[in-house]
């Protein structure tokens, strides 16, 4: 368990889980039911609240969504025990003031986790470089990877940092990485790490998130042709894009 050399804020913890555990994970998401919502894209599930790609806004859940399943209740618990390993780093945004959005504060503290975005990637799917929204999700984003190696790359301008995330293993964005530091994966079926290839193969994260926010819609941006280009082709659909 360490942070980051050369990207502050991230924790990267291997062997967060043990393969039972990571094998009873993917059994029980695949039980729940992928949504195809992204429909160029991976496929997503949600949990506590939906996140909708359109109104950019968490949505609370009104029917069994509304909890976590248990396996994923106890990935919570455990993941907050690690709260001690950030004391003296900054969790919040030091370099940027708070957005102000209107909507419904829900009072949740940074580890307090009530949403779950998981996302399978089948060995061709990426994601583009993006900062999770912070006009409504905390300062903590920590995300479980399962089923196989992937190479998430992090950005900083024109700086470029590539963090192997091994199966079973954990990392937490907070500070810099989780506001600063753009993160994304290739859209390709071979990654390479220290100047070796390898395969891709089905890979699912887990990733937990707080709301602060609910129902609150990011300012409007008309986005470039380019941006909009870029949301088709993973599936978003959204009117407007993030800054």
């Amino acid at each position: 368990m360490a942070f980051h050399e050369n990207v502050p804020g991230l924790l990267y913890v291997p062997n967060f889980i043990t393969e039972a555990e990571e094998s009873s994970l993917l059994q029980t998401l695949e039980e729940s039911g992928w949504s195809t919502e992204l429909e160029k894209a991976r496929r997503v599930q949600h949990f506590g609240f939906r996140y909708d790609y359109v109104t950019e806004c968490p949505i609370k859940f009104e029917d069994e969504r509304a909890e976590f399943p248990a396996c994923l209740q106890e990935l919570c618990e455990r993941i907050i025990q690690l709260a001690p390993q950030f004391d003296g780093h900054p969790l919040e945004d030091t370099k940027e003031p708070t957005l102000k959005v209107e909507g419904e504060l829900t009072g949740a503290g940074p580890w307090d986790f009530n949403q779950i975005i998981c996302n399978d990637y089948a060995p061709t799917d990426g994601i583009r470089f993006h900062i999770d929204r912070t006009h409504c999700f905390g300062p903590l984003i920590p995300c479980i990877s399962l089923g196989a190696p992937c190479v998430i790359q992090f950005k900083d301008k024109d700086k470029i940092e590539d963090v192997l995330v091994e199966p079973r293993s954990l990392y937490i964005m907070s500070g810099p990485a989780r506001y600063q530091w753009q993160h994304g994966i290739q859209h390709q079926n071979r990654h390479v790490f220290g100047g070796k290839k390898f395969k891709r193969e089905q890979r699912v994260s887990i990733t937990l998130r707080t709301v602060t926010n609910i129902l609150a819609r990011k300012p409007n941006r008309t986005c470039t042709a380019k941006e909009q280009k870029v949301k088709e082709v993973e599936g978003e659909q959204a009117e407007q894009c993030a800054p």
